[in-house]
């Protein structure tokens, strides 16, 4: 087991500014991942079960960070966070889970984070944060109102 990718990982996620990637939720499931992947690996010799609620930590934490990217600001430190959380996940489920749907996403993850996303995967990604966008210009926020009158004044005088 390669100690330095759980360094790194634990690395970022005690970083103030990785709050605005991880949010508080999803670094609680990155961290139970991680404890069930380390204690998994650790136990891999040994005969014994994880329960579905263990399985269903690791996926929603990958499903998650899925969102994040869409939702967050992509630094650099953000990236080599995403390709080793990927990565460990990809490894422990291709030695431990076997799960398609799983393997499929860390890959997801991993082309991100290398700027290497499909031409489908990036068109969902804009489609996504063009839903966004008009929602949010579809706002009728008070304040916006008021800027709006209150333009509209200045530009009579």
């Amino acid at each position: 087991m390669d100690t330095t990718i759980f360094d790194e990982i634990h690395g970022y996620m005690i970083k103030p500014k990785s709050i605005y990637c991880l949010h508080k939720n999803l670094k609680e499931l990155v961290e139970k991942s991680l404890k069930i992947m380390f204690s998994d690996i650790s136990n891999s010799e040994k005969d014994f079960e994880l329960e579905k609620s263990d399985y269903k930590i690791i996926e929603d934490s990958i499903i998650s960070l899925i969102a994040s990217t869409v939702h967050s600001e992509i630094t650099a430190d953000f990236k080599i966070f995403i390709k080793n959380y990927a990565f460990l996940v990809f490894n422990w489920n291709e030695n431990i889970y076997k799960n398609e749907s799983l393997k499929s996403n860390c890959q997801h993850l991993t082309r991100f984070s290398d700027d290497a996303l499909l031409v489908s995967e990036f068109i969902n990604y804009c489609n996504e944060i063009s839903s966004k966008l008009n929602n949010a210009s579809n706002l009728d926020i008070p304040s916006f109102k008021l800027s709006e009158h209150y333009f509209n004044i200045i530009k009579e005088e």
